[in-house]
């Protein structure tokens, strides 16, 4: 599917509903982070979960809910969306993937990876990232460093 087979709607019939391909929903949502900003109706985008750990209250882990959606609206306009228009996003989704969306966006916040264009490729078994794999490798990286002063030979 490309975005000219979505966007070829006659100029009088540009509403959303119109747009929508049969078997898909448009869902909008809410993106946090400044990536969010990158992307553009057409564009291709990976949906990502930050939620918190379960029994702690600092710990975040994030997880590739979605991937390979298509951005049909930045800010409700199909078109050209403004400068003010944020990180709302209207994406197309399958109903079970709407709804798993809606209870994410219920959990935690969302976030989008923009794709290149010829990349439609879906990786399978992607791991979850905890704040705790961060910390671990922020050890690892200092366990690694030089502890004091180092003797350098001058001959």
């Amino acid at each position: 599917l490309l975005w000219t087979d979505v966007a070829l709607a006659s100029d009088e019939a540009r509403d959303m509903s119109s747009l929508v391909q049969p078997g898909m929903r448009a869902v909008s949502i809410r993106a946090e982070g400044k990536g969010s900003t990158l992307v553009r109706s057409g564009d291709r985008v990976d949906l990502i979960g930050t939620f918190p750990k379960p029994g702690s209250s600092e710990h975040r882990a994030a997880v590739v809910l979605v991937q390979n959606v298509l951005v049909m609206a930045r800010g409700g306009n199909v078109d050209r969306p403004t400068a003010t228009d944020g990180a709302d996003l209207t994406l197309s989704l399958s109903v079970a993937n709407a709804q798993l969306v809606a209870v994410a966006a219920e959990r935690g916040r969302l976030s989008v990876a923009l794709r290149n264009p010829d990349d439609v490729r879906v990786q399978e078994g992607l791991a979850e990232v905890s704040s705790t794999t961060l910390l671990e490798l922020e050890r690892r990286a200092a366990a690694r460093a030089p502890t004091g002063p180092t003797r350098v030979d001058s001959r």
